[in-house]
């Protein structure tokens, strides 16, 4: 502990001489990822973790800086913009924003009041981007979550290598590096409930009345910070009401229980004293007093609500599709089991996939992912099927905690069936026990000598493969080294698209910078005119391919910056005869293009 505070106050004091001395950003940037890796290092090696685990939690970090050094704040955080709002208005004004000022205004104002002092920390002393500074904010809180998620894996197992595979797979699993620097109520909340689930666990192997008290303290801070928490909240009353049943000191459990009972009022009371009041009598009804603004998700995403939507799993879409798609059918946001277990890579998508990562080499990549994910979860299914009473007994806390993660996700959905309200990310802290059940089911496979073992480690080690290399920064010599053609008909692209139409459309063409459009139709046309819209910020190179010359043209960015598509009606003078194709390629912009129409005369 004094390592760790010494360390702590270096870094403070080195920080403060930054702030009075000009440093080149470079040579700061290099300097305060050393002491921060080495700080980590030497935190995880106090809690006592052995060497291979430091260093894959040490690689992980890395893997998370690499991440926000290529992508924005917002990127696969679809709310991003209005989570940095209520952190200016609290920073602003000392107090949450009324509910319906944005979207996400009725959340608790925990993780925002923290947050707030971290904007006004690096908008003071400019050390970094605020929004830079969030994402460290959030980078710091991940780290106190994997540390409390392999000191759950200790209390089952030592075996190295299973541990090691388990660390592997919190670590670099998918959603783990989104998380990790999302400016979010998510960083915060899922800190909260991997601390909670931590000492939920020792209460119920232990039975020390500091570790119910230490569970409840976290879980209360949780509900401060998101409603989610409740899933903490049942494990812990659940596990109290085991011990009722089963030891004979009930008085003393029942004090006990009493008091994680007062943190729990207490965190409630201080969510209601710092809202505002429901200012009209539709945020007055029981939807939006439990959800707030969530209530009011567009109808446009709704999905089914029947007892199909929660029992069948669709195998095919499962595969085909590697991003579920807020608002397109056949991505799976119609079943909850796919919905669920698809987000937990890659998020929620509300169009399409986001545009920093999502390119064509990762989209295989995400895919044959989807692949090992599904047939990794078969594989614990089999583990499930055959598990003794014995390890059932021991694991039971384990399957507990999956037990009421799911049951709030399903109660969420049935609320408002809407594909984000499945998203993962609320019941993030799942993973832990997820990866530990699957871990041990290899181990039980070792322990009886089976091949299952190396199947369970090949998969989860293929895993883990892809998806640090999905992560790394790659995407500029992707898109130099590699080019492909993308051909359409143009007869799809002839109907006239208005200006400000979203980019992103599903009518649209979405294509890459590596990537040549050719537009094909039948026979040969005489081109005098273009009339086509394209995304506005964005300069496309055309090609008209005629029986005698190829004729070029360029467009854009539009000299008055608009939102969405810009229309381009463009004279080709002398007209081109003959015209059999014509190409399209982006030149210059922001790595998001697109095509809305495009019509010849």
């Amino acid at each position: 502990m004094i390592a760790i505070v010494t360390g702590c106050l270096l870094v403070a004091l080195f920080t403060l001489a930054a702030s009075l001395v000009r440093i080149h950003p470079v040579a700061l940037g290099v300097i305060y990822v050393t002491v921060f890796l080495i700080a980590a290092a030497l935190i995880y090696e106090r809690l006592g973790f052995d060497t291979w685990t430091i260093a894959i939690l040490i690689g992980g970090l890395c893997l998370y800086l690499g991440y926000m050094g290529y992508t924005g704040y917002a990127e696969r955080n679809y709310d991003g913009p209005v989570q940095l709002e209520y952190i200016r208005y609290v920073a602003t004004h000392g107090k949450p924003p009324p509910p319906a000022q944005c979207l996400i205004c009725h959340h608790p104002p925990l993780y925002y009041f923290l947050a707030a002092g971290v904007l006004r920390f690096f908008e003071i002393t400019r050390l970094a981007p605020a929004t830079v500074g969030l994402q460290i904010f959030s980078l710091l809180l991940f780290m106190v979550l994997l540390a409390f998620a392999v000191k759950t894996m200790l209390r089952f197992t030592h075996e190295k290598r299973l541990l090691h595979l388990a660390t592997a797979l919190v670590v670099f699993w998918p959603y783990s590096v989104l998380l990790s620097v999302r400016v979010h109520n998510d960083a915060l909340a899922g800190t909260l409930m991997a601390a909670a689930l931590y000492y939920t666990v020792r209460f119920h192997q232990d039975d020390t009345p500091r570790d119910i008290l230490l569970a409840g303290t976290f879980t209360a801070l949780g509900l401060a910070t998101k409603s989610s928490t409740v899933v903490m909240v049942a494990l812990l009353l659940s596990v109290v009401a085991l011990k009722l049943v089963q030891k004979p000191n009930r008085l003393r459990i029942l004090q006990r229980a009493g008091a994680v009972c007062l943190m729990f009022a207490a965190a409630l009371t201080f969510n209601a004293v710092t809202r505002e009041p429901p200012a009209s009598a539709k945020s007055r009804d029981l939807c939006h007093r439990v959800l707030g603004n969530a209530c009011d998700i567009g109808r446009h995403q709704w999905v089914g609500n029947e007892s199909y939507n929660y029992l069948y799993i669709d195998a095919r879409s499962f595969l085909k599709e590697p991003y579920l798609i807020a608002e397109k059918d056949g991505s799976g946001r119609e079943l909850f089991w796919n919905n669920l277990v698809k987000t937990s890579l890659f998020g929620t998508h509300n169009r399409v996939p986001d545009i920093e990562t999502s390119y064509e080499v990762n989209r295989n990549v995400a895919g044959i992912m989807n692949g090992l994910l599904f047939v990794m979860t078969g594989y614990l299914g089999i583990g499930f099927a055959f598990a003794s009473k014995p390890a059932a007994r021991k694991y039971g806390i384990l399957i507990g905690a999956v037990g009421s993660c799911v049951a709030f996700m399903i109660a969420f959905r049935a609320m408002i069936p809407a594909p984000h309200h499945t998203d993962f990310r609320h019941i993030f802290v799942v993973l832990v026990p997820m990866t530990l059940l699957y871990v041990t089911v290899v181990g039980h496979a070792r322990s009886r000598g089976l091949a299952l073992e190396w199947v369970g480690r090949f998969l989860a080690m293929a895993f883990v493969a892809l998806s640090i290399f999905y992560y790394v920064p790659k995407r500029s010599l992707i898109m130099k080294s590699t080019h492909t053609v993308v051909s359409r008909p143009l007869a799809s692209y002839g109907r006239m698209r208005p200006e400000g139409t979203l980019w992103d459309e599903a009518s649209n063409l979405i294509f890459e910078e590596n990537q040549r459009v050719e537009l094909t139709f039948e026979g040969e046309r005489n081109v005098r005119e273009i009339d086509i819209s394209l995304d506005n910020n964005d300069g496309y190179e055309i090609v008209l391919e005629g029986q005698t010359e190829s004729r070029v043209i360029t467009v854009g960015p539009h000299p008055k910056r608009r939102n969405g598509l810009a229309r381009y009606t463009q004279r080709v003078d002398p007209p081109v005869a003959a015209v059999r194709k014509i190409r399209l390629r982006a030149l210059s912009g922001d790595q998001a293009y697109s095509m809305g129409h495009m019509i010849l005369r």
